[in-house]
């Protein structure tokens, strides 16, 4: 005989214990893994800006503008519009913005793709 089958230990409350121990674990974990998500998400997901290219009714030609998109991926929304080549300055926007407008963009074709230039 050993001293494990003399020891008077019931093991139900030494596993008990570990269960409960093993899930604070995890639940400080995910806690822990939500807040420096939600303190990193401003810094990498809020503010976007993309190019767009497509035709202009009002200046008849092809435009490239830069919008500034708000929100997280998969959900971010038009906030404004940077910058637009229909202009000679093109942060000098001086029409009512309507481009912002998806529906309206896609009344015409799309303009031509500008070699050279990225278009995200």
């Amino acid at each position: 005989m050993t001293w494990f089958d003399e020891w008077p230990m019931d093991t139900s409350v030494a596993t008990e214990s570990l269960v409960e121990f093993l899930v604070l674990v995890q639940v400080v974990a995910l806690v822990l893994m939500i807040v420096l998500l939600a303190l990193s998400a401003p810094r990498f997901h809020w503010l976007v800006r993309r190019r767009r290219s497509f035709w202009c009714s009002l200046a008849q030609r092809g435009v490239e503008v830069v919008f500034e998109e708000r929100g997280l991926p998969g959900v971010r929304r038009t906030a404004a519009v940077l910058g637009c080549s229909a202009y000679d300055s093109p942060e000098g926007i001086a029409c009512a913005r309507r481009c912002r407008d998806a529906a309206f963009r896609r009344q015409w074709e799309p303009a031509l793709p500008v070699f050279g230039r990225s278009t995200s």
